[in-house]
């Protein structure tokens, strides 16, 4: 039995939708800090299903699976909070060996400290280096001669553990094995999250109410939430974060610096800013934040009416509705453009972006191509835009490297048609679509796996390649750390799937809208971002500047 069939045994997926979920949407899908169910544990799922899965008869099935198992059994042993890599018996000699079986060992190392954005990005590159290089031979030895040294492993990296695995900590081990397995982009969730996921229209999470960039290791705020514990404690845009409860946050992670500020509500947090090279101390209660999929603001710039719209981002059932509303309203007010904010949008359902594209292009216009093999026969299936238009404003698009999936069926289509600018910087490159199924015995998991890749109008992809920006520029006019070593499909997985062009495109067909940069340099952007007060619309926001700016060259 191949990996296919034993996939199939297990889950039994049926389909139920052709979508193109975001693989963090997924495995995020769990809202810890707003105190909801976690939906794991209604799961019927243990560490016997494991075993099921990464076992002699998977791992064999090639040298994909294999490395598929190595970086499960890796897993499994890094739950402890210590650092393990699997190692071939030939390679151990001076280092620490936890476990040895067969032709494998298990190995405890030095865990490697991750305090930013670009050590992330040498630490999956180095791992997944090490481990292609470290198992060549082992690997296709082990496919032609396979053996019970996998699930041996995982039964001992488990058994070290200080509790029984959750089912949680086993979903992720399973989706791991399947995204390098099988493709990057198979997932498992929990059927009743999934379904929860489309009725959101708000994210809560506890917190203060500011959202920040990571620059020059240091937190500078980009805005502050109205009503929020941070605006009513004074904190402005434009602040620079430099301590958290008196611990300095030179050099941390994003991810790390939001840990410390978010906790418990009705604590509080103790905030030591720079303002005007002042520094100030501030304390701020933390309490719960309704965050808003659908964002939208008037802007006033340089007497001109800009309509800006953010989309967190495709999951939402009511979010083209939603945006379609707001774009009426700013009809009425007669507005020069809009601005379309897609950053940081990891995608959703095709669906979605079909309605919103329409908005702008029309009804019933290729939005994308899908790929799908039928009894060994390729069709490229277009998906039509299902809006009609309301507006033919100039219209400029802002995304960034983490802007994925549709959000690059977005401004990728947009700018094929020559109907948006696209502003920021290059997007992730994810350029394929998921069908996903409920899978189980009992039918309480969503499984999606890759149906094939999408093409934007013109026949090119986005497949590692991302949309490139008629206008590049970063977040804060000069690189963050983000932005200097951003993490994008190509290099998140071991086996990113390959770029191509759709058969019979011609791209030379397709003309985007032309870069007004001439009128972009005579309102000298650099000089009014450097001079901004904390006020303006665009504190901090250099992309936001460019963009707004984009919308008033394009109406001339």
């Amino acid at each position: 039995m191949n990996l296919s069939k034993l996939l199939s045994s297990l889950f039994l997926t049926i389909t139920i939708s052709s979508s193109l979920f975001a693989k963090t949407s997924l495995v995020n899908a769990k809202e810890e800090s707003s105190g909801k169910t976690n939906y794991w544990n209604e799961v019927d799922i243990s560490f016997k299903s494991l075993l099921s899965l990464i076992n002699k008869e998977s791992c064999s099935d090639s040298v994909k699976a294999f490395y598929g198992c190595v970086v499960a059994v890796q897993a499994v042993a890094n739950f402890s909070g210590k650092a393990y890599e699997v190692f071939p018996i030939e390679a151990i000699e001076g280092r620490q060996v936890f476990a040895k079986v067969g032709r494998l060992a298990l190995i405890e190392v030095q865990k490697e400290k991750i305090n930013s954005q670009q050590d992330m990005i040498r630490f999956i590159e180095r791992n997944r280096s090490d481990i292609k290089s470290r198992f060549f031979s082992t690997s296709l030895n082990f496919v032609k001669n396979p053996d019970v040294e996998f699930e041996t492993l995982l039964v001992i990296a488990s058994k070290q553990l200080a509790n029984e695995m959750t089912k949680e900590q086993l979903g992720i081990v399973i989706a791991k094995f399947l995204e390098t397995a099988v493709d990057p982009h198979t997932s498992l969730i929990p059927k009743k999250a999934f379904l929860e996921i489309g009725k959101q229209e708000s994210s809560s999470f506890v917190g203060v109410g500011i959202e920040f960039s990571m620059v020059n290791g240091y937190g500078v705020v980009a805005s502050v939430m109205e009503n929020s514990s941070a605006e009513r404690a004074g904190i402005q845009a434009g602040d620079i974060i430099t301590k958290v409860n008196e611990k300095s946050i030179k050099g941390m992670a994003i991810d790390l610096v939001l840990a410390e500020i978010r906790g418990k509500e009705n604590t509080k947090v103790k905030l030591e800013i720079i303002r005007d090279k002042q520094k100030i101390a501030v304390e701020v209660i933390r309490a719960k934040i309704e965050s808003k999929v659908v964002k939208a603001k008037l802007l006033y710039v340089d007497g001109h009416k800009i309509g800006y719209i953010k989309l967190e981002n495709f999951m939402y059932t009511k979010a083209c509705e939603e945006i379609k509303a707001h774009i009426l309203n700013f009809e009425l007010q007669q507005v020069t453009g809009y601005s379309l904010d897609l950053r940081d949008n990891k995608g959703g359902d095709i669906t979605i972006a079909q309605c919103l594209g329409g908005l702008f292009i029309g009804k019933n216009k290729v939005i994308s191509y899908f790929e799908s093999t039928i009894e060994k026969t390729v069709e490229y299936k277009p998906q039509l835009t299902t809006a009609e238009k309301l507006t033919d404003r100039p219209l400029v698009v802002l995304v960034n490297s983490s802007s994925a999936s549709a959000s690059e069926i977005i401004s990728g289509a947009l700018q094929d048609y020559g109907r948006a600018l696209v502003v920021g910087q290059k997007t992730f490159g994810k350029g394929s679509y998921q069908n996903c199924g409920f899978a189980g015995k009992k039918q309480d998991l969503v499984m999606c796996q890759t149906g094939g890749l999408f093409f934007l109008p013109s026949g090119r992809t986005n497949q590692t390649t991302g949309v490139v920006p008629d206008v590049e520029v970063y977040f804060a006019m000069n690189a963050i750390d983000e932005e200097l070593a951003p993490i994008r499909e190509a290099n998140l997985y071991f086996f990113p799937l390959e770029p191509r062009l759709m058969p019979g495109s011609d791209l030379s067909k397709w003309v985007s809208v032309t870069v007004p940069k001439a009128c972009l340099s005579s309102h000298a952007l650099e000089q009014k971002f450097q001079n901004a007060s904390s006020k303006e619309y665009f504190a901090k926001d250099f992309q936001l500047l460019n963009a707004v700016t984009s919308v008033i060259c394009l109406s001339k």
